[in-house]
């Protein structure tokens, strides 16, 4: 662990925020930005776990690749007393497992939750990135009243090794896809869309899908049963919703929505009757504003830490960095030098 109430490196230490077997996470100072940031490190007892090193690397090319007002925004990757650590913006706020737990959600309050997060699940999907863990505890309802999806730490981007080996699977079971429980074949975005139904059926009732004593029994319902219609656990939701709900809780991915985009779309629109202005960032795949190379890192041989690459800041000269605009500035002039002497000569 860091110590809090310490400075180390560019970076003031000011308090542990979350403690669990798998990540910590730090309120802290960035001295040079000036601005307060979340770190998350990995605990001692992971440092020199190769498998939980991979995850976090690969969740620092994941998140470095995201750029989107809904998803956490990614700061920074470096290494702090010899631990692989990220920054990235720090949350105000509190997650919708915490909101659920205060009591029910009206429907529009359910709607002004899920839009933005599936908006932010098909920017992801357009960007190759699949989440694999959407659910409550990784949605977070700013004080701004902004919605944020992070928790990004099992998400793969298209190109990636399997992660996870077949007939293993990771995950909150009562929001995991039946095909991520089996853990045969690839995972696409339609797993998140599965994931995300879980968490709209739950915003909607006040209940999970499936509910049981043990969380094997929760992975067999969500490979064999349907849940109860959510038109009868809540009879204030619109009867449109139930065959919507019932399309992206199909068991199989080829019976869901294919895009997150499809399914926000006919959910809103069932569930007020209206078609919903989907922001332009759910269908395209705009680029980061600010350039970003690669994470270097050195190989990881047992025993030993992750040194990250820090990524540069974007360039603050147009002519500095950008020949070809230099020399189309530049060849304009001498046109128009050599037209004004022509000028002169006749």
């Amino acid at each position: 662990m860091l110590q809090t109430d310490s400075r180390v490196g560019d970076y003031e230490i000011y308090e542990l925020l979350h403690n669990s077997r798998k990540e910590l996470f730090y309120r802290v100072r960035n001295i040079v930005a000036n601005r307060w940031e979340a770190m998350k490190v990995l605990p001692d007892a992971l440092q020199q776990d190769l498998d939980a090193r991979e995850r976090f690397l690969r969740e620092i090319k994941v998140l470095a690749r995201l750029l989107h007002p809904n998803i956490v925004t990614f700061y920074h990757a470096t290494e702090l007393d010899g631990r692989a650590v990220m920054t990235m913006e720090l949350l105000e706020g509190i997650s919708l497992a915490e909101r659920m737990e205060r009591g029910p959600l009206s429907l529009q309050e359910s709607i002004r939750i899920i839009q933005p997060v599936l908006t932010a699940l098909a920017y992801a999907h357009a960007q190759g990135v699949i989440h694999r863990e959407v659910t409550p505890d990784n949605i977070w309802l700013l004080n701004d009243n902004k919605v944020k999806l992070g928790g990004f730490g099992l998400a793969k981007a298209k190109g990636d090794m399997r992660l996870t080996r077949e007939g293993t699977s990771l995950g909150e079971v009562h929001y995991m896809s039946p095909e991520q429980i089996k853990g045969v074949g690839a995972i696409d975005q339609r797993a998140d869309i599965y994931s995300a139904a879980c968490v709209l059926y739950q915003m909607l009732t006040g209940k999970r899908p499936f509910e049981a004593k043990s969380e094997f029994d929760v992975m067999l319902a969500h490979v064999q049963r349907f849940p109860a219609p959510v038109t009868v656990v809540n009879p204030n939701v619109p009867g449109a919703v139930h065959a919507v709900m019932e399309k992206a809780l199909a068991k199989e991915p080829a019976d869901r929505y294919s895009t997150a985009v499809g399914f926000l779309e006919e959910a809103v629109a069932a569930l007020t009757g209206m078609t919903p202005a989907v922001p332009a960032l759910a269908h395209a795949a705009p680029v980061r504003s600010e350039p970003l190379k690669p994470i270097a890192v050195a190989p990881l041989p047992p025993m030993r830490p992750i040194h990250v690459v820090a990524m540069p800041p974007p360039a603050t000269s147009v002519f500095g960095e950008d020949r070809l605009l230099t020399g189309l500035v530049v060849a304009t002039l001498i046109v128009t030098l050599l037209w004004v002497a022509t000028f002169f000569v006749q």
